[in-house]
């Protein structure tokens, strides 16, 4: 049997593989080995970020200007929304006055006719 060294990870770092089996095990294992060292070092590089995030004055003024946009933004599109509902009531106030007016009209023209006929039904 041909004697096959395995690849990086200290479960098999000196030792010799004798077949296939031992191996793919100790690949196996291995592999589990650098998924978990990798997992941890991105969560300590994680770490590490969000506390330069937390001390560096920039980053929080940044962040503030950012909020404080991000506010005027909000505010703004809450003026233009009640102006535009404010612009829809008055026009809507506009036109019910307008019918309003219209029908005050018609019944003071039929008040006028019916009188008109009165009058000319009496005098007749």
């Amino acid at each position: 049997k041909a004697v096959v060294s395995t690849q990086s990870g200290h479960y098999g770092r000196g030792k010799n593989a004798e077949c296939k089996e031992e191996r793919r095990y100790i690949d196996k294992i291995n592999k589990t080995e650098r998924q978990k060292k990798k997992k941890e070092e991105v969560a300590r590089l994680h770490q590490l970020i969000n506390n330069c995030y937390a001390c560096d004055p920039r980053i929080k003024r940044f962040d503030e200007e950012r909020k404080k946009r991000k506010l005027e933004l909000k505010q703004a599109k809450q003026e233009a929304y009640r102006k535009e509902q404010e612009a829809l009531k008055l026009q809507k106030e506009e036109e019910e006055r307008i019918k309003r007016e219209a029908e005050e009209q018609r019944a003071k023209e039929k008040r006028k006719k019916y009188r008109l006929r009165l009058c000319v039904d009496t005098t007749a």
